[in-house]
């Protein structure tokens, strides 16, 4: 009995620290959970399977104007105004009910954000909606278009003719051109680079003439 007793000891400490154990781990879950939703720039919500909302929080929804109330019971396609199955929300929702995962970017209430959508499993593992997840990347996106205008700008005045100047030094023989780079240039070159001039090659009559002069000698 004695031996029985220490085991039965043992065995309920060992529960008890399992359990202990248990708890600090859902602590610092639900703390860094908190954390989560307590950024500005994060959005969770969960919907039914017929893609209405069930519930829904976290900071952007501050930055949005959003009441969370308002949004339980509206659909997907309510609140982005759309049936259309290509349409990447709609499109990612459709693959989550269907037990897939689909990340996409969405822009909606003036906010950019890079969402991601999964099952939404019961407690006997059947898939009863879709929970989600929207992380707000709108000054990337910002960033991203000016960017992409100063590219835009660069090469659009890479395409505009480039002044001439007011003098410029020409070769009195080959006629070449010295240009603000410090090098001679071939005339047409100089003029292409600066102009919307395009040029063909051919000879005039004085030309022609002292060819023939030429080949005659």
């Amino acid at each position: 009995m004695g031996d029985f007793g220490e085991t039965r000891e043992a065995l309920l400490d060992e529960i008890a620290e399992l359990r202990e154990s248990n708890r600090q781990l859902l602590a610092e879950r639900d703390a860094g959970f908190r954390i989560l939703l307590g950024r500005p720039s994060v959005l969770i919500w969960t919907t039914d399977a017929d893609f209405r909302c069930t519930a829904v929080a976290g900071g952007a929804l501050k930055r949005l104007g959003l009441d969370p109330d308002q949004l339980v019971g509206v659909s997907v396609y309510e609140y982005f105004g759309s049936v259309d199955p290509h349409s990447p929300p709609i499109e990612a929702h459709h693959q989550a009910i269907l037990g897939g995962s689909k990340s996409y970017e969405s822009t909606f209430s003036g906010m950019t954000a890079q969402c991601h959508v999964e099952p939404l499993y019961d407690e006997e593992g059947g898939i009863a909606g879709v929970i989600g997840v929207a992380i707000d990347v709108t000054d990337r996106a910002k960033a991203e278009a000016k960017s992409a205008r100063l590219m835009d700008d660069l090469r659009a005045a890479l395409r505009e003719p480039r002044p001439l100047g007011d003098l410029v030094k020409i070769c009195a023989s080959c006629k070449s051109i010295w240009d603000d780079e410090r090098r001679w240039m071939p005339l047409e070159n100089f003029l292409a680079d600066r102009t919307k001039a395009r040029f063909s090659h051919g000879l005039c009559p004085l030309c022609v003439g002292a060819c023939d002069v030429d080949r005659q000698s």
